[in-house]
């Protein structure tokens, strides 16, 4: 496993596809801390939603990297499609939590926060972040699949955009027409809480974490069904 996870860094990082998402996440970071000072929580719940989409372009990048005879070839080497799936999301999901690091460390290095940062505030922005970013390297686990690129990188940007503004959109619905947010991903509902900035209830942050921990483990048994109906 450690050598096909080294030959896939190495791979992705030789094509310099990561730029696109580093830069967005880092210019994305600094705007946000350019102006001080800032609220703890909802300074953690912006970045957060901003890694959403980055892990799923890390996700997408790598998940479609390889030529097919390239990817027989590791498949075939490695003797197991969990395995040779499980790689791609364990190195998409690393270079998320470099992104995590970079998110959580900054402001405390350039001290802009309102108020100091608590170790359980800390504790709960990088589970959040790195639960975000796992929900993201999901759905893009499962557009990768797609043949046409047109239609998957369309579809995986409905599917992110709309689990980003799940909450408003339900608010505009009616009826039975609420029943259309539950396929997306509860990141809405997570990233609220935080925007709250209701510090003394930590605790509030459990229902959406866990929900969106739901819907995650949802989608990778979806991406693992439908990859394992079109093996090679």
């Amino acid at each position: 496993m450690i050598p096909y996870l080294t030959y896939l860094f190495k791979a992705y990082t030789r094509t310099y596809r990561f730029i696109g998402p580093v830069c967005l996440f880092l210019i994305t970071v600094f705007f946000l801390y350019a102006v001080e000072p800032n609220p703890v929580m909802s300074s953690y719940a912006i970045t957060a939603v901003a890694l959403f989409p980055v892990s799923a372009w890390f996700a997408f990048d790598i998940a479609r990297m390889e030529q097919k005879a390239q990817e027989q070839i590791s498949y075939l080497a490695l003797g197991s499609l969990p395995v040779y799936l499980a790689g791609k999301i364990v190195i998409a999901w690393f270079l998320s939590i470099c992104m995590t690091v970079v998110a959580l460390v900054t402001p405390l290095i350039l001290d802009v926060f309102s108020e100091p940062a608590t170790p359980a505030m800390l504790a709960v922005a990088f589970v959040s972040h790195i639960l975000v970013a796992l929900a993201g390297i999901a759905a893009a686990a499962c557009f990768s699949l797609l043949r046409k690129t047109s239609t998957a990188v369309g579809g995986l940007a409905i599917v992110l955009l709309l689990s980003a503004s799940r909450g408003g959109m339900a608010d505009s619905l009616s009826g039975g027409w609420k029943l259309l947010k539950w396929p997306f991903l509860p990141v809405y509902e997570l990233s609220a809480v935080w925007f709250s900035d209701n510090l003394g209830r930590l605790s509030d942050a459990v229902t959406p974490l866990l929900g969106l921990l739901a819907y995650t483990v949802i989608y990778f048994l979806l991406y693992g069904g439908i990859a394992r109906k079109r093996a090679f």
